[in-house]
């Protein structure tokens, strides 16, 4: 979600799946949409031309390892 549609509801609205028989959820992956680090998208930049495996692809599914339990529960 690091390109259009960057938001949770954004991505529902794209992709609605109205007439999928199952229960729809849509996460906000870290460091996307409206989980943008201080800074915003300029800051997800300036790492990435840093370092973008080790600040921001490795911080991104780390967190959401990290969350997914939670999230199932």
């Amino acid at each position: 979600m690091m390109d259009p549609p960057r938001s949770e509801a954004a991505f529902a609205a794209a992709v609605p799946m109205n007439e999928l028989a199952a229960w729809r959820v849509y996460l906000g992956l870290p460091m996307c949409g409206s989980r943008l680090p201080e800074g915003g998208g300029e800051e997800v930049m300036r790492r990435a031309f840093e370092d973008a495996v080790r600040l921001v692809f490795e911080p991104i599914w780390r967190a959401a390892v990290a969350e997914f339990p939670d999230a199932i529960a």
